[in-house]
């Protein structure tokens, strides 16, 4: 097996990387907007001068999204209500405006899971390494002048690792860095409830059943389409919210990353990095969920 060169500069990960950024004063929905734009779920926020004052991502508005629609609302037609599901359609107007014109400077880090982590663009790639294995997604990547060049994502270094030509004979199954631990819905659960979970849970994405049988998945990233679609959607059951989505994405309503038990681990990871997925679902023939790996999993099965 060919060993990857870990003294590589990460600045050489970065290089030719197009830079989307975002300002404090912008709002959510120019972070939809920008995420959707160039299909992507995050963008550091810069203040003056390039000073990077931290990252927003879908994790980030996911949040917000759960805590603009569960404060009260009241109307003399309905009184109150803490939800979509007993809200009017003046209400759901204002969940939605409430969510949409947010400034990001507010929003930074209110996930608590993207913590800002810099790092000079002259440190060697194994440096990258540990800090990703905590489950950081992503890492800013500064020039010597203290100027933001690039982004370092877990996707991108799980890129340069498989390229480099990591191929372990393993089947998927036997991969040691694996949870049994499926955090799933029903396809008949609203969409909001969906994402509730997915909120509750401290997971970035879901498996829709039914019976126990896989038919789709619902990820943070979903939210994007919500530049598109208005609040009320959120309403539907969880299996058409994503059939629409996938339609609008050009794909099959029941499209699902997956791996049999003994695909090759390698070709699965592979699979996972082109079609831009955090997660990849081990399923029996049946399509019943048996373990998923996050990035983070698939980092440490191929630096362990």
């Amino acid at each position: 097996m060919q060993t990857p060169n870990m003294q590589t500069p990460i600045c050489e990960l970065v290089k030719g990387q197009q830079l989307v950024t975002l300002s404090p004063h912008d709002t959510v929905f120019d972070a939809l907007s920008k995420f959707c734009e160039k299909n992507i779920i995050s963008a550091p926020i810069l203040e003056d001068h390039n000073k990077v004052l931290g990252f927003v991502d879908v994790l980030d508005l996911l949040h917000f999204m759960i805590k603009t629609n569960t404060k009260m609302l009241s109307s003399v037609q309905v009184g109150d209500s803490w939800s979509l599901a007993t809200d009017d359609m003046k209400m759901m107007n204002k969940r939605a405006k409430d969510f949409k014109i947010q400034q990001l400077g507010e929003l930074i880090g209110i996930s608590k899971r993207n913590p800002l982590k810099t790092m000079e663009g002259s440190r060697p790639m194994s440096d990258a390494i540990p800090i990703f294995k905590t489950g950081i997604h992503r890492i800013a990547v500064m020039d010597q002048s203290g100027k933001l060049c690039g982004i370092l994502t877990q996707g991108r270094l799980i890129r340069k690792l498989v390229d480099a030509g990591w191929n372990p004979q393993k089947k998927v199954l036997d991969a040691k860095f694996k949870t049994d631990q499926i955090v799933s819905v029903k396809s008949d659960v609203r969409a909001v409830d969906a994402f509730m979970k997915m909120f509750e849970e401290n997971v970035t994405s879901l498996a829709v059943l039914e019976g126990d049988r896989m038919v789709g998945t619902l990820s943070a990233s979903d939210l994007k389409t919500l530049v598109k679609f208005d609040f009320p959607r959120l309403l539907l059951p969880v299996k058409e919210f994503i059939a629409e989505i996938r339609k609008e994405q050009g794909k099959k309503a029941d499209f699902i990353v997956h791996a049999l038990p003994d695909a090759k681990l390698k070709e699965s990871i592979v699979s996972a990095m082109e079609n831009h997925v955090h997660r990849l679902f081990i399923v029996d023939p049946q399509m019943k969920p048996l373990a998923v790996m996050s990035l983070t999993d698939i980092i440490k099965e191929i630096t362990c």
